[in-house]
């Protein structure tokens, strides 16, 4: 048995943030990981001459914590700053619209009738009402269906790859959620004051890639970080630690425990560490998604800017498509372009059991359609996630409030992963 000062379980971005801020805090701390590498879903990789990330591509700057992380690693100059006023698309009707990024733009776009503009407008006045939990009840009541349907649900699609009347507004949209406050209204959310924040704004990339964070933090871990190590159960000790039993027959004591694992692992560990807890995790969600990134010779079938949602009632199976080669030109190879995919989540649960084949064909059929003509491939790579993104459904608040309850008598046990706080990269580090 090794005797630990702290444990991670689980080496993706929260696991990793936390072993990080444990280590530069002086504690020594043990990282045990599954796979056979680090990172997640976020993690890079360069294949016959592109750059192509598994998981998440950009990051926003609003969290103190992701910039602290960055800093710390000396990977501040790695840092590319992204055109946050690029365009993003949504199909309607066989076109590509552009996404209204202001007032002006709203009014002249062609993505809405006059009649939903005036629904919109009126909305910003009206009150909300507290029994709206869902995305789609709070849009609804303020903007009505036209709106929704037409912009929301696709953005929604996009970052969460579920629908609008699925999630819990609160916690997929906390800021609006805080925002508009107890009367629901947006003009006050719009114009009222707000305390001073010292987070940046804009969105960012890591010049090589989301694998350069990764790789810099599992050289500062060295061997303390032990791969292919997946743990097979978690116990707790009379004197108040934790004893963690791992496949391959090792045995890690420790007083401080972290547990970073997706919401699979979680499913399989806690229970027998927190009994009554299988009922609270098994409420927790989370849908498959296979990310297929192609590239060829120019020109792209994508517009320039960050690439395309594409609503379900438009006859496709990609959910959106990043045109990541507009974002970082670098990332492809001079005079080709490069988009990555997403397919699956919550209306597609099978997407996992296609081949790597069938996954290259549909999306390559389904950019075809949207360039209008066939187009010629040169490059094609399909990653996979099984736990792919957490969902903050209507259950998820209550279920994570009971959570909390069992954990809260174990002050040495702490959670993190981005089911916590949020999809994106800086809500997973903010929880580790």
């Amino acid at each position: 048995m090794k005797k630990c000062e702290s444990v991670v379980i689980g080496a993706g971005l929260a696991g990793l943030a936390a072993a990080e801020s444990l280590d530069s805090a002086g504690v020594d701390v043990t990282v045990l990981e599954a796979a056979p590498f680090p990172g997640g879903r976020a993690w890079s990789e360069l294949y016959q001459g592109y750059l192509l990330e598994a998981g998440p591509h950009t990051f926003r700057g609003q969290s103190d914590a992701l910039w602290g992380l960055i800093d710390r690693l000396g990977l501040s100059d790695e840092v590319e700053t992204m055109d946050s006023q690029a365009g993003r698309y949504v199909m309607r009707d066989s076109r590509l619209f552009r996404v209204p990024s202001g007032p002006v733009e709203f009014l002249l776009s062609g993505l809405f009738s006059a009649q939903g503009k005036w629904a919109a407008l009126r909305g910003l006045f009206k009150a909300g009402d507290p029994t709206d939990r869902s995305v789609a009840q709070w849009m609804d009541r303020r903007f009505g269906t036209e709106i929704r349907r037409t912009l929301v649900d696709p953005v929604v699609g996009g970052i969460f790859a579920s629908d609008s009347a699925h999630l819990d507004m609160s916690r997929a949209f906390p800021k609006v959620w805080h925002r508009t406050g107890a009367s629901g209204r947006l003009i006050p959310a719009i114009f009222g004051k707000t305390a001073p924040s010292t987070e940046r704004s804009g969105v960012y990339a890591l010049r090589g890639g989301f694998g350069q964070l990764i790789s810099a933090v599992a050289g500062r871990l060295g061997t303390r970080m032990r791969l292919a190590e997946a743990v097979e159960k978690i116990q707790a000790t009379p004197e108040g630690g934790f004893r963690v039993v791992s496949k391959t027959g090792g045995i890690f004591a420790t007083d401080q425990l972290v547990v970073a694992t997706e919401v699979g692992g979680l499913k399989q560990l806690l229970p027998s560490l927190l009994p009554g807890s299988a009922e609270s995790v098994g409420r927790l969600q989370c849908v498959p998604i296979a990310t297929v990134s192609l590239g060829g010779p120019s020109p792209s079938p994508l517009p320039e800017g960050f690439g395309a949602l594409l609503p379900r009632d438009q006859g496709f199976r990609m959910l959106g498509a990043i045109h990541v080669s507009s974002l970082v030109p670098e990332r492809a190879p001079a005079g080709h372009w490069l988009a990555t995919a997403y397919l699956g989540g919550l209306h597609d649960p099978d997407i996992l059991e296609l081949t790597d084949a069938q996954l290259l064909e549909t999306t390559t059929r389904e950019l075809s359609r949207i360039a209008g003509s066939n187009l010629e491939i040169s490059m094609g790579r399909v990653h996979r996630h099984q736990w792919g993104i957490p969902q903050p459904n209507l259950d998820s608040l209550d279920a994570l409030d009971a959570l909390n309850d069992l954990v809260r008598p174990y002050p040495g046990l702490n959670l993190a992963g981005s089911y916590l706080g949020g999809v994106s990269v800086e809500m997973a580090v903010r929880s580790g």
